[in-house]
């Protein structure tokens, strides 16, 4: 079984130490065709991957531990490209939902509103799915609020197209970030954020067309117009977005990943 992101990432800030810790990080990534800068072909195919998978409504989790055969992004890309989309919610239920809980436990002391996450997760085991998802868009917008990725912000009031990759750019260019962090931040997991915010604000399905999107939706979810059945599946991708965003910010504001 492969390190999750998150030891991947804590093992690396031990093991490379030292005054050519860089150097070391930045020959690491180039070993699997990753440029210095993050703009190859390599990199940018792996963001449109994990873009693609958010924007489907799975966002790449940084606890997830993939087995010898699997990768943090192309398992689930290839399950989606091949249809067989419902199969990345086994990862989160596997092994009596050992995945999921991890999210729920790291997110629980993450967000804003404790309250908020704790009654989500009852409402979750009673299996009241609406109501859990009805807390956890609410919660998922007020993260996203005291984000410092101004489009993402602008997202909960109304619809931008604008390209997030120069505020991203220009957080992550601070030496603060090293590259390894940048890897897994900018390639993998925001990519992965931003497709899931760009389809759950701004789907392009509008109220006077009448055709509700088959997946979940904040405009329809929160306006009372849904009219489809949300699933457990609605409900484990948002508590993943959630614990994938609260992950991501801490790298924004440069707090320690010791949880």
């Amino acid at each position: 079984m492969l390190d999750s992101l998150h030891t991947f990432r804590s093992l690396v800030e031990y093991k490379f130490v030292g005054t050519d810790r860089v150097k070391k990080q930045n020959e690491l990534l180039m070993d699997i065709g990753i440029d210095i800068d993050f703009s190859n072909a390599v990199s940018n195919e792996i963001r449109g991957k994990c873009r693609e998978l958010g924007l489907n409504g799975w966002v790449i989790s940084p606890f997830w531990e993939p087995n010898n055969d699997e990768t943090w992004y192309d398992t689930w890309f290839q399950l989606l490209k091949n249809g067989n989309r419902e199969q990345i919610k086994d990862f989160f239920i596997h092994n009596n939902y050992q995945l999921l809980n991890h999210i729920r436990g790291y997110t629980r002391f993450e967000v804003e509103k404790y309250n908020w996450w704790t009654e989500a997760e009852k409402l979750f085991d009673k299996k009241l799915y609406f109501s859990c998802t009805l807390v956890l868009s609410a919660l998922l917008e007020r993260e996203i609020r005291k984000c410092p990725i101004d489009n993402w912000r602008n997202k909960t009031t109304r619809y931008y197209k604008d390209s997030i990759s120069d505020k991203i750019n220009q957080i992550y260019c601070d030496d603060r970030i090293e590259p390894i962090s940048r890897y897994i931040d900018t390639v993998l997991l925001i990519p992965s954020l931003d497709g899931f915010i760009e389809s759950f604000y701004n789907s392009g399905y509008t109220f006077d067309k009448g055709i509700e999107p088959s997946f979940i939706e904040r405009n329809w979810l929160m306006h009372g117009m849904t009219d489809r059945e949300v699933s457990e599946e609605d409900c484990i991708k948002l508590f993943n977005v959630n614990g994938s965003l609260c992950y991501v910010l801490h790298a924004l504001f440069g707090t320690d990943y010791g949880q």
